[in-house]
């Protein structure tokens, strides 16, 4: 068994100019989850979990992904995914849930976040 790991930042999102949880994903922002969706399209059939921040332009993110790219068997959104989440708190959460998985056979899980959580996370891995 092999536990892979995809973890996406956001496509390009508007400008600050309300709050940061509201901003969207800009026509160039959409353009980069579909690409994100195609190349994982050739990686992946499909994602046991989907792991994604509350934060809109990360939740256009993953739908844009789950409509063009591998379909999802579970979503949830996990509020550590924010920029200034915590990487060893969300890391310690999604070790915890793969072990809950006990596959028997190779698990694809997604993550959707932000930077400067994304690299965080990586570290924490490495």
């Amino acid at each position: 068994m092999a536990i892979f790991l995809y973890i996406v930042r956001h496509g390009e999102a508007e400008p600050i100019f309300k709050q940061d949880e509201l901003r969207e994903l800009t026509e160039h922002g959409r353009w980069e989850a579909k690409r994100t969706a195609m190349w994982l399209n050739t990686q992946v059939k499909q994602f046991a979990q989907v792991y994604v921040s509350p934060y809109i332009r990360a939740q256009q993110t993953k739908d844009i992904i789950l409509e063009k790219g591998p379909k999802a068997l579970q979503q949830e959104v996990l509020s550590e995914l924010t920029p200034e989440g915590n990487a060893q708190r969300a890391m310690d959460f999604l070790l915890a849930k793969v072990d809950v998985l006990n596959p028997q056979e190779d698990v694809n899980i997604l993550c959707v976040s932000h930077m400067p959580l994304v690299s965080y996370l990586i570290g924490e891995l490495t």
